[in-house]
């Protein structure tokens, strides 16, 4: 399911959730604490579109891949903006770490960690577990 959001603009994190908790990652592995239902964490660097195309994209192969997947959704996930930094893309690594050290694995159609993070720490761990749990 797909409406637009006041939240919606150039830079910004979204993830992709299923109806229905997975219990493995993509490559076999069972992931700790039960699951999830968290299927990608993205970044729309290449403009609006991108959730869009990236829920078409994991639909096709959720819905033929996944037992049980009748519905898909995006939700956005922003932050504030800083001099000098791209908050969106630290944003997206830290989710995906988060969701890493977590789940003990990466999101079942994530691929790579995202952009390396800064040194100095931009998100509070409690708030970024807080997304997490909301969201599995």
């Amino acid at each position: 399911m797909m409406a637009r959001s006041r939240l919606w603009c150039d830079r910004l994190v979204y993830v992709v959730c299923g109806n229905r908790k997975q219990r493995f990652d993509g490559k076999g592995h069972r992931y700790r604490n039960g699951g999830s239902r968290i299927l990608y964490i993205g970044v729309t660097a290449l403009g609006k579109r991108r959730p869009s195309v990236s829920m078409a994209r994991l639909a096709e192969r959720a819905f033929g891949e996944l037992r049980g997947v009748k519905t898909i959704r995006v939700h956005l996930v922003k932050c504030g903006r800083r001099r000098h930094v791209k908050t969106w893309q630290q944003l997206e690594s830290a989710l995906i770490r988060r969701f890493r050290d977590k789940f003990g694995f990466l999101p079942r159609y994530n691929e790579t960690m995202g952009v390396r993070p800064k040194k100095r720490r931009l998100f509070s761990p409690t708030r970024l577990d807080a997304v997490i749990e909301e969201l599995s």
